[in-house]
């Protein structure tokens, strides 16, 4: 290490609060359609712009004593603990993983001869967990406020995780298998897409294998038309209303169209000139994509008919999906099904039964859930693989099992809130 280790923790906490200065920028600007590249800093009551000093994080905030200069009006107090908040994530996550080797079980067998050395590795999964937090702290925050999740989060952030994993493939969650008979667990990069047969699938690989093509094709396309916000209802006509509007009133046909278009001539060159590690990774990172949105999905469609009206927003689903092309879709699978529903459903029984408050953005929970995913990577992965993920294709079947059981579930929770309402009218 070129600095020791001591002195790369206060680096990165300096460089946390000046990024998380930046997300404020887009957490305020986002939701009112602003740029959030250009244009200073400015007070919202009388639009004075702050001084240079005044955005220095952290001390900006203490100087002016979360005040204008100029009117006095009071800045949130949540600028000063988002800044907080990422120097400390972004000091934190490296000491766990690079000083704690925290995603790494002991006796770890290092890559393959010919991959990258292990602390490259693990630095390149260290930048691109920092690069999900900074959208996940965007979005949540954002969801707070709004209820919403916006496409510029979540698209970018999903176009951006896929890029970086057909760059640096070794930048997803490692993986490891233990069916080896060694006393040491054996490194693969990409069991994310290989869990249903032990090894890679042949039919998955790039030029000439055309299955591969296909698949990536498929899966990058669905991701596409799901950016389309098709809304959950019985009414046709309302569907395509909506699609109407979103695309031509609000003049995204043409970048939505070159999304579609730049995207599938990458994948078409990716599948004949990169190398097998980077198609893999590309591979792994479009499956977590297509895997979250699909997921989030089939159980909004689920809950909304259930509970007769919408359930999970559409930014959940594409919140997912760009989770899933940074981490890959098992991480999906236990941050929407183990973390995210514990932390919204105690939440959500605080809520309802303090205040009587029916509606709770889920965004938040699902962000926490994949960072809980992410820290406790090692010993979920020891469990997961050996209980789960060597259930072939009996996982999905547990998956619409599941999916089944909350329908079930959301039936009688609405019977219950029925049955209250008649008494209480009684």
């Amino acid at each position: 290490m070129i600095f020791p280790f001591e002195i790369m923790l206060v680096w990165l906490f300096v460089v946390g609060t000046c990024i998380g200065s930046f997300l404020n920028v887009c957490i305020y600007r986002l939701p009112i359609g602003e740029t959030v590249v250009f244009g200073g800093s400015h007070c919202r009551k009388c639009n004075v712009s702050l001084r240079w000093y005044d955005n220095i994080p952290i001390f900006g905030w203490l100087r002016l004593r979360g005040r204008c200069r100029g009117c006095g009006e009071k800045f949130s107090v949540r600028y000063l603990l988002v800044e907080l908040f990422t120097g400390i994530a972004f000091s934190a996550l490296y000491w766990w993983e690079i000083g704690q080797n925290g995603l790494y079980p002991p006796g770890m067998l290092p890559p393959a001869p010919g991959g990258p050395p292990l602390w490259l590795v693990q630095h390149g999964q260290y930048a691109s967990h920092v690069v999900l937090l900074c959208f996940m702290i965007v979005a949540s925050v954002i969801d707070l406020d709004s209820y919403q999740i916006h496409d510029e989060v979540t698209v970018t952030g999903t176009l951006l995780g896929l890029i970086g994993a057909a760059a640096f493939p070794w930048s997803m969650l490692p993986n490891w298998s233990r069916l080896n008979n060694l006393n040491a667990p054996v490194y693969d990069s990409f069991l994310p897409l290989s869990n249903l047969q032990v090894l890679y699938p042949r039919w998955l690989e790039n030029w000439p294998e055309d299955g591969g093509l296909y698949t990536a094709l498929a899966c990058y396309l669905f991701w596409w038309v799901g950016v389309t916000p098709w809304p959950v209802g019985n009414s046709l006509a309302r569907k395509w209303r909506v699609v109407w509007t979103w695309h031509f009133r609000k003049h995204r046909a043409l970048l939505h169209t070159l999304i579609g278009v730049v995207g599938s001539l990458a994948i078409v060159l990716a599948w004949s000139y990169l190398p097998m590690p980077q198609w893999k990774g590309l591979m792994t990172s479009l499956a977590g994509a297509a895997w979250g949105l699909g997921l989030v999905w089939l159980f909004r469609v689920v809950a909304s008919k259930c509970l007769g009206k919408e359930a999970l927003g559409f930014g959940d689903a594409m919140l997912m999906a760009m989770v899933g092309a940074f981490l890959g879709w098992q991480s999906v699978l236990l941050a929407f099904f183990l973390f995210a529903p514990i932390m919204g459903l105690v939440v959500a029984m605080i809520k309802w039964l303090s205040a009587g408050g029916e509606h709770i953005p889920y965004g938040p929970y699902l962000c926490l859930g994949t960072a809980a995913v992410v820290v406790a990577w090692q010993p979920i992965w020891d469990y997961c693989f050996m209980t789960f993920f060597l259930l072939g294709w009996m996982l999905p079947a547990l998956i619409l099992a599941s999916t089944g059981l909350m329908a079930i579930m959301l039936l009688t929770w609405v019977f219950v809130k029925y049955m209250a309402r008649k008494q209480h009218a009684a």
